[in-house]
This record gives structure tokens, sequence and C-alpha cells, in this order.
């Protein structure tokens, strides 16, 4: 079986990273060489009925917690028994979360079983197996050595059955077996614990701020608000919660649980904006370097309706490489007045996750605001003029475009032209790298992909680089001529 990508377990776990355009945005996280075995994420995907998987001793290296009941994951994999020996393990259950239990995807083949998502994980302690904030939901993982297993229940060991989530309490004590051979082909397949029962219920459900998605607090519209005039811009923060200044630029907003965990805004002079036509990353802001980053716009229903009107202010979201082990690093910038604010969060991941420092994170975005409305996005900076060259001449570019082709063309039509008229011109080249001082536009017939063809060429006017190409469909009846040098066949004579 193929090992499944954390972007295929996504997809099938039904969650989704709502962010735009290049989000863009790849979450990386460690493999199987991790202490402890791979991590949950490689359970998805299908199998055929194999053998039974048997399962070795397992050394867990992350602290032990001090559980209420036992015995516990932990134990269970420290002596793990034989496939199929029925017992009874104590656990907190991922897949209690409200949004978890909201994937799915289509059934798998007739002949194969879906193997078990790893938001139905099993763990010792609580755990959140997904994490939102802002206008993304996203996978946690468990610490590097943590003991886990993944809950199956009997019926997704028949084949083409699809039970995306199996239903059970938050944290119980349940009966169950490893080993089960429909699983077999699964990665991880060892820690796939069938529950048959539930024997003891210690918790129906998650806590508030793991049992629903994510909402405004019930007090949002009272949060009290941080206004700086001098930078022109004001924003919401938590009851509780402290707002000072770290510098003149700089603001900490501090929850009492997370004194080392603080929301920053910082104001940067100059504005903050991403060319979508722009090619040289080099030229790309240092403050979209990072992970992954994508569009971003405020205005989401769940926190508009509650107060704190928003602006919908338009900007990115970054995902920065600077975060410590089992935490991350986020960031949202809006740009405006001359300037670049930065309201970022470094998170705490695995057991440590806190929804609630998350949700109170997504509120102060939500309500942050500018003094001076920006207005409209400005659009990316295409050229309206013909720069200062020096220009090809029109054979130069017909010459470039044939050394590209391999073979002579025939050119019927040939304009020089600045960028925003090339881009008008084009139907499906109009999003072409780059911002050349002028396009040659050529029209040209000649053999491609054996056969001839019709097609329109953008050339930079300076260097003769090809920016695109597109297909132009000849009118209907109209006969292709050979390309040039192709040999003429003489008519045939009809009877």
């Amino acid at each position: 079986m193929k090992k499944p990508t954390l972007t295929s377990e996504l997809a099938a776990a039904g969650l989704t990273l709502a962010l735009a355009a290049a989000l863009w945005f790849v979450l990386s996280v460690g493999g199987s060489n991790r202490p402890g075995g791979p991590l949950p994420q490689d359970v998805a995907g299908t199998a055929t009925v194999g053998p039974a998987p048997t399962a070795a001793p397992v050394t867990a290296t992350w602290p032990p917690f001090e559980a209420q009941h036992q015995p516990g994951v932990a134990d269970l994999l420290a002596s793990p028994p034989a496939a199929g020996e029925r017992l009874e393990v104590d656990a907190y259950y991922g897949g209690a979360q409200e949004l978890a239990t909201m994937g799915g995807g289509p059934p798998p083949p007739g002949d194969q079983v879906a193997c078990p998502h790893w938001p139905a994980i099993l763990t010792d302690r609580p755990f959140a197996a997904t994490l939102q904030y802002l206008n993304v939901s996203t996978s946690n993982m468990p610490p590097a050595g943590a003991p886990w297993l993944v809950a199956a229940v009997p019926e997704q060991t028949q084949p083409g059955s699809r039970v995306p989530y199996p239903t059970l309490p938050y944290h119980a004590r349940l009966r169950g077996y490893l080993g089960e051979p429909a699983f077999a082909g699964c990665v991880s397949a060892e820690r796939v614990f069938v529950v048959e029962q539930v024997v003891q219920v210690y918790e129906q459900d998650p806590p508030p701020d793991l049992a629903t998605g994510l909402q405004a607090p019930a007090d949002y519209a009272a949060w009290p608000r941080h206004a700086d005039a001098s930078y022109g811009y004001s924003l919401p923060y938590p009851p509780g919660w402290r707002a000072e200044m770290a510098d003149e630029r700089t603001l900490r907003i501090t929850g009492p649980q997370w004194p080392e965990r603080a929301v920053t805004v910082h104001v940067y002079d100059g504005e903050t904006r991403y060319d979508q036509y722009e090619s040289d990353p080099a030229k790309i802001s240092p403050l979209l370097q990072g992970v992954g980053w994508g569009v971003f716009e405020q205005g989401w229903p769940a926190f508009a309706q509650a107060g704190h009107e928003s602006q919908a202010l338009a900007g990115h979201y970054v995902e920065r490489e600077d975060a410590p082990p089992d935490a991350r690093s986020v960031a949202v910038l809006f740009s405006g007045g001359g300037r670049t604010y930065e309201l970022a969060l470094v998170f705490p991941t695995g057991y440590a996750a806190s929804q609630e420092l998350l949700t109170g994170y997504t509120g102060i975005v939500a309500g942050f605001r500018l003094d001076a409305d920006p207005g409209p996005t400005p659009t990316a900076p295409v050229r309206q003029d013909l720069g200062t060259g020096p220009f090809l001449t029109e054979a130069q570019a017909l010459a470039a475009a044939e050394q590209r082709a391999g073979s002579p063309l025939e050119l019927l039509a040939a304009a020089l032209m600045p960028e925003a008229a090339a881009r008008r011109q084009a139907e499906a080249c109009t999003a072409f790298m780059g911002h050349p001082d002028g396009v040659w536009l050529l029209t040209v017939r000649g053999p491609y992909e054996g056969q001839t063809r019709t097609l329109r060429l953008f050339l930079d006017a300076v260097s003769g680089e090809q920016l695109c190409g597109e297909e132009i469909a000849p009118p209907a009846g109209t006969p292709l001529p050979p390309p040039p040098g192709a040999p003429t066949l003489a008519p045939t004579a009809t009877p």
C-alpha cells in the first residue's frame, strides 16, 4: 500500500485548509523515523485483507501522564497482547471533536477496507486532534514518542464500507483488540484498536472549546479594545489578558495561562503586497517568506456577527519557519497608509495545544481595524507602456521562436506592445509571469507536437524568452497549409 501524504490524509479526513492562492501552504510534518513509531497521519488509506499484524513493544519517550484510570494506552503498547486477544483500555478519544466527525469521503472499492483515519486517535491524556484558528482547520500531531492508538469499529473491517469516525465517548474504558487482519495492509496497522464495547464512560463529551467548530466567545462584543493613535489602529483582546507595548512599534497581548505565547502586533514602514505575476522569489517581500502563505480576508460570520464589526481588510496569511519543536508560527499581514501591520502568534501543538489561545488570537485578528480605511487592494503593477528596451527586431523575435520550436515557422502577424496590452490580447496566457519592458506578440503556423498548428506566442521583447504560448483554432473549414519546407504533393486526377 502506498503511504499517503499529509495532504491526501487531510483531504480524506474532510478537513479544510482554507487559504487562498498559493496556500499555498503545504503542511510538512516529521515522518516515521520519529521515536515511538510513525505519526498517526500514516494510518489512512485502503488495504486488502492480510495476515494479522503483530505489535512489538513500544517504549514511549513522552513523560507519563498521571491518569485517573488504568490501564492506559502506554501500558498496552509496552506489553502488546496477541492479535485478537480481548482486553480493556482507558483512553481519551480525539474523534469526539465535532469537526473531526465531519470527515468522510467516498467508500473504498468493494474488495478493500478503508484504513482508520488519525483523528480517531486514542491517547492517555486530553488531546485535540484538530485545531482551528482564523480561517484554518488543521491537524494537530501528538509529540514525538507519545503513545497512541487509532480507534476502529467492527463495521470498518468489512470491504467496501465507509465509517469516517467511530462514535465513541470523549473519555471511556473501551473493550476490543489489536491485530485485525482486515487492516494488515494499513501503515501502523499494529496500532489499530478495534472497539467492540464501551465498558464505562468517564466523560461523554469533550470540553466546550473542543466540542464545536470555531465560534466567537459569548462575551466577544464586550472585549476591551486597545488603540494606538500613533500608528493608526485598534483591536479587541480577551478580558484578563494584558496588552502592553514591548517597544515603540510592538504590542504584546498575553493571556495568563500562556505567558510565553504572546500575540504580537508589529508595525513596519511600507506596505506589503503580493504580485501574482512576479516569478523571481528574491523580489517577494521578506514578510511573506516562510513555510507557506496565502491570501487572507477578515469577515467570517462567526466573529463578524458577534461584535467588533469587521473592516473586511484583505491581506496575507503566513506560516513561518521560526517555531520551536512542537509549535507553529503564524502571522497575518494587513497593509494601509504606507505601513504593514503584522499580527503574529507562536502557539504550542501536541498535548500542550490550546484551542482557547487560538480562539483568542482569532478574535484579535477578526476585530483589528485601521483608523483610515485603506480602500481597495491595489492590483499587480502591470506595465502600461513600453519600457526603454533595447528591443529585438521582428526578425530576431521570429528567429528566437524558431530556435525554440526547432523548425521554421510561418509568421502570420507580429506586434511589439506593452505588457498590459499583451495580457489583454491573451486568452489562456493572460497570467504569464514577469513584467517585461515589452512583449513581441507573434502569430505563427508550424509543426508542433506532430501536427501543423497556429499559435500565438508571447516573447520577452528584450531577451527573446518565450513567456507563454496558446493555440489559435482556425476558422471552421479552413485547410491548413503544410509548414515551410515541407514537400508539395502533386494533385491526383479523379476519374
